[in-house]
């Protein structure tokens, strides 16, 4: 929302966000919240609600043993983070 007087506002467009960048907000989200998963069935998804975000579950499989783990099952999409092995 944008203000253009004191008393109305109007809709702004939203950002696009690609998948790396979503990628990216995801690993920062488990590092912020001292987590290495995240349940995609269960995430708080207002994180990204000033953006166009592609599909999570695109994402979860592109980023795939690269950034992290993906484990779906009947109520879970589960991503376990790999960035702490790199030490």
């Amino acid at each position: 929302m944008e203000a253009k007087t004191k008393n109305t506002y109007e809709q702004i467009n939203k950002y696009d966000l690609s998948a790396e960048q979503v990628a990216d907000i995801l690993q920062l989200f488990a590092i912020i919240n001292h987590t290495k998963q995240i349940n995609l069935k269960h995430f708080d998804k207002t994180v990204f609600a000033y953006y166009n975000i592609p599909d999570l579950t695109e994402v979860a499989n592109k980023y795939h043993t690269e950034k992290w783990d993906y484990i779906r099952g009947v109520d879970r999409e589960l991503l376990t983070l790999t960035l702490w092995k790199q030490h």
